[in-house]
């Protein structure tokens, strides 16, 4: 199977209409014809993903009753005619495959359309040098191509979308907004050659994001303006919910968690010590868990702001063999670390779980060719799709 990619999140506005006659609450089309001051005046903070699924690939969006999702080439060995974009009723009903043979990633809904980034894949199963921003209607018709660049860790807020580019002459990272039809690029922060981006979130007028993992986190404003170091060190994770910071370390197996404000003042602090068991501390009083000691890899975690989904692991070069009593697998725990509930013996591969309505999506670490679905209490557990592997 391929190496995990790094992912991202898309945000997107609805608009329909025209000045002084648009509805805010409408669903049409996403008013590209109309000027950019009216877009940010309807739908100043609409967006088309979490920034929690975006930072995971971004493969599943919900809107309207509907979850819409993407089998990647990334992630699974299916055939061509199975790698693609789907929708089904939130209930998990209804699937239908709406566009095939793509590659596609960082799913956003705004309006009646779905925003995505693409390999385009050819019959014979392999990637075609066709990468690309799309934009595409609910059903899968009149696609359109915004932009040539393989857009990453891309999120829409307002009448812009932001992203993480690359400069191929240059060898840059870089952050850059664009509008909704492709129009006005923007580079707001650009980085030295061949030091990447990552994770990058945005909240109200902020982008959050880790700056060459050793490097630390940083924020800077929506119009490129204020850049902020929030912590210089080395970081593998951030996910940004509800203002505040969930962010994981490179140290002690990932296995440590921090949760801080927006401005970098630590709330608490989660971790799995080896002689207690799971400890934290919430609100600056001391947790202590009822586990036994257990090696949890946050890698894999997303958190909606309440809980925090993921899974563990049986053996680490820290803890050794170490094992909690319910044995490893998938697991949920509050984000002030109590009431931790196993879910599942699956293990989700990293940086695959996405969240939608009550469902918890995830690609199987020993089984990376298929795709589940299970409910966020890990009931319902099935696959995603029932589907041919060549």
């Amino acid at each position: 199977m391929k190496n995990t990619i790094v992912l991202i999140i898309i945000s997107l506005i609805l608009l329909s209409g025209c000045r002084g006659s648009i509805d805010p609450n409408a669903r049409g089309n996403t008013g590209l014809d109309y000027i950019k001051d009216d877009l940010e005046e309807i739908y100043p903070n609409a967006r088309g993903n979490t920034n929690s699924n975006t930072v995971n690939g971004g493969w599943v969006v919900e809107s309207d009753g509907w979850i819409y999702f993407a089998m990647s080439g990334n992630w699974t060995n299916a055939s061509p005619e199975h790698i693609g974009i789907y929708k089904m009723r939130a209930n998990g009903s209804e699937k239908t495959q709406i566009i095939k043979n793509e590659n596609a990633l960082f799913l956003n809904i705004a309006g009646e359309y779905i925003y995505y980034t693409s390999h385009i894949m050819s019959e014979d199963d392999r990637f075609e040098d066709q990468v690309g921003f799309y934009r595409v209607n609910l059903d899968g018709s009149e696609k359109t191509k915004l932009s040539n660049d393989f857009l990453v860790n891309t999120i829409i807020i307002g009448s812009w979308i932001y992203y993480n580019g690359y400069n191929e002459d240059e060898k840059t990272h870089n952050i850059t907004k664009m509008r909704l039809n492709g129009s006005e690029k923007t580079t707001l922060f650009e980085l030295k050659p061949q030091t990447p981006i990552w994770n990058i979130n945005i909240e109200g007028d902020w982008i959050y994001f880790i700056k060459d993992w050793k490097d630390g986190i940083f924020k800077i404003k929506t119009d490129g303006s204020i850049l902020t170091p929030l912590f210089e060190s080395n970081y593998n994770q951030l996910q940004v919910v509800d203002e505040k910071m969930y962010i994981v370390s490179n140290f002690n197996v990932f296995s440590h968690m921090t949760i801080t404000d927006l401005d970098g003042n630590i709330i608490s602090e989660l971790d799995q010590d080896k002689e207690q068991g799971w400890s934290g501390e919430w609100n600056g009083k001391a947790i202590w868990g009822t586990i036994e000691p257990y090696n949890f890899d946050f890698r894999t975690y997303i958190t909606d702001g309440e809980w925090f989904y993921f899974s563990g692991f049986d053996e680490s070069p820290t803890y050794g063999s170490t094992v909690h009593k319910d044995g490893p697998g998938f697991y949920k725990i509050r984000t002030d670390g109590t009431e931790l509930t196993k879910l599942s013996d699956m293990f989700a591969f990293e940086r695959s779980i996405n969240l939608a309505g009550d469902w918890i999506f995830f690609f199987d670490l020993f089984e990376p060719d298929k795709a589940y679905m299970m409910k966020k209490d890990g009931t319902e557990l099935q696959p995603l799709l029932d589907y041919g592997i060549d």
